[in-house]
């Protein structure tokens, strides 16, 4: 156990002995308004958390629908190209063909080119969406990152204001909530502003 938290564990042991004994601990005026911060910053926690998890399934969601949506991008793409090569090899069948086997190699080949121009279409269609996709993905991952660093900031901050009401020390109670303060402001930048 860390030396923190064996003061914790003494002062709360204390305080047991003090309240068996038949007295009411009885908390200061700066004890009451830590706990009260200490609650806040547990709430913004649990909040940011729970706003990190969403961003970091929002991503990986993402991510997997890129894929499907690369994977339908890769196989239009082939399809065209298969299409648009079959013209060569339909102009090379035309020489020597009778005019009614002609035209009816030329009805192909249009075919095939209108189908070829509606998979070029449809592929310029599917790199927007692929594009719009990226951009959500980055932002749920930028949303994460500054979400981790809140939480990180708020747990720091609990902790340095809890150990402020064992050790008594006013200069713990500030870097608490100096370090709360900033993990609120992370996770509201994250939340709201990205």
């Amino acid at each position: 156990m860390s030396e923190a938290g064996k003061m914790a564990q003494e002062h709360i042991e204390a305080l047991h002995e003090h309240e068996s004994s038949g007295h009411k601990p009885s908390l200061g005026r700066r004890s009451k308004a830590t706990a009260i911060a200490i609650a806040a910053m547990a709430a913004v926690l649990a909040i940011a958390d729970l706003n990190a998890n969403n961003a970091m399934k929002n991503a990986i969601t993402g991510e997997s629908r890129i894929g499907a949506l690369e994977t339908k991008l890769n196989a239009r793409d082939n399809h065209r190209i298969i299409l648009e090569n079959d013209k060569v090899l339909l102009d090379a069948i035309l020489v020597g063909q009778s005019p009614s086997q002609a035209a009816q190699t030329r009805s192909t080949e249009a075919k095939e080119a209108a189908l070829a121009a509606q998979l070029a279409v449809e592929e310029r269609a599917q790199s927007n969406e692929i594009k719009t996709v990226r951009a959500e993905v980055t932002s749920a991952e930028n949303e994460y990152e500054n979400l981790e660093l809140g939480i990180g900031a708020l747990q720091i901050g609990i902790v340095l204001a809890s150990i402020s009401i064992v050790a008594g020390a006013l200069w713990l109670l500030t870097g608490g909530l100096a370090a709360g303060l900033l993990g609120l402001a992370m996770a509201v930048y994250a939340i709201y502003l990205l």
